[in-house]
C-alpha cells in the first residue's frame, strides 16, 4: 500500500492516496463504493510468469507434447509434460513480449528470459524423448533405411 507521499515497501510509486485509478479505487474497497468486481485480474501477473493466465494455453501444448510422445506416453509422465507444456507457454509469451519491446534495456531482460525459457523447453523435450538426440539415446529412433541398407552391404562386402 502506498502512503500520502506515493513511496511503498517496493518504492517509489505514482500512486497516492488521492489518485483516482481504477486499481487504487478497488484497492480502497466498497468505502468509496468501487470495489473490485469479482474475476478482476489486475492483480494477477502477466507475461511469461503468469500463471493463471497462461494455465489454458498449456494445456494445448501438453496435448501436442503427448501426441508426439505417441506410444510411449503413459499417464505416470503426465508431471513432465505439463511441466514442458508450461514452460512451452511461457517461451511463447517471452518471444511475444521480446518483438513488442523496444527499449535497450527491456531488450536486454526480455533477451535473457527467452534465453532461459528456450533452455529450459528443450531440456523438458530431451526428458520426454522428442529431440533427436534424446529418442536416439532412449533407442526411440530405428535407423534410417538407406544406413541399414549401407551398414549391411558393408558387412557382406568385408567378408563377415
Amino acid at each position: 500500500m502506498t502512503s500520502s507521499r506515493g513511496v511503498s515497501k517496493f518504492g517509489t510509486s505514482k500512486h497516492t492516496e488521492e489518485c483516482d485509478c481504477r486499481r487504487c479505487r478497488g484497492l480502497r474497497g466498497a468505502a468509496d463504493g468501487v470495489p473490485f468486481e469479482v474475476g478482476h485480474e489486475l492483480s494477477v501477473r502477466h507475461g511469461a510468469y503468469g500463471l493463471v493466465l497462461l494455465r489454458p494455453r498449456a494445456a494445448e501444448l501438453a496435448v501436442g507434447l503427448r501426441d508426439a510422445m505417441g506410444a510411449t506416453y503413459a499417464p505416470r509422465y503426465e508431471p513432465a509434460v505439463a511441466g514442458v507444456a508450461m514452460v512451452a507457454a511461457r517461451l511463447e509469451r517471452a518471444m511475444a513480449a521480446l518483438d513488442d519491446a523496444s527499449a535497450p534495456g527491456e531488450l536486454a531482460r526480455l533477451e535473457k528470459d527467452a534465453r532461459a525459457w528456450m533452455g529450459l523447453w528443450l531440456n523438458g523435450l530431451g526428458a520426454l524423448g522428442l529431440t533427436p538426440a534424446s529418442a536416439a539415446r532412449l533407442q526411440l529412433l530405428a535407423p534410417a533405411p538407406s544406413l541399414v541398407v549401407a551398414m549391411q552391404s558393408g558387412r557382406e562386402g568385408s567378408g563377415s
